[in-house]
């Protein structure tokens, strides 16, 4: 995988070369999304959409293709979810990861520890060329 043009084994600890977010990351993107969810809101969308709240949602990983996969915060039945949004592939509608954290998280452990599909990867190790060290990739699965 590359970030920011340089090549960095073993960050893909998330499937869909998803990498987890800084704390400053974090904040910067908080910043954003207040004022875009405030500008979606003024031009008239309503606050219960998507994106009239996302000055609510707790970025935890991006993409390398601008994808965000964040924690619900808005009160109600989503929240704690776990919500992707696709962004660089042109999915604007969020998919359902997980109903909580922990969910995602054992999910996650579960597809590593059997090596069976997350979200139509599956988890593998590979030996760099570069360390000989083995590493984490995401397969991803393709129907034949």
């Amino acid at each position: 995988m590359y970030v920011d043009g340089n090549a960095v084994e073993g960050a893909e600890f998330l499937p869909m070369a998803y990498m987890l977010d800084s704390i400053d990351r974090i904040l910067d993107g908080h910043e954003w999304r207040t004022t875009f969810s405030a500008e979606n809101r003024a031009s008239g969308m309503p606050e219960e959409t998507l994106y009239g709240h996302a000055h609510q949602w707790v970025p935890i990983a991006h993409s390398i293709d601008a994808g965000i996969l964040f924690v619900e915060h808005r009160p109600g039945p989503t929240y704690g979810h776990v919500i992707e949004l696709s962004i660089g592939s042109g999915a604007f509608e969020g998919t359902l990861w997980a109903e909580t954290l922990l969910e995602f998280f054992d999910t996650l452990t579960h597809s590593l520890d059997t090596r069976t599909p997350f979200h139509d990867q599956t988890p593998s190790l590979r030996e760099s060329n570069l360390t000989a060290k083995s590493y984490l990739h995401w397969d991803f699965d393709c129907d034949e």
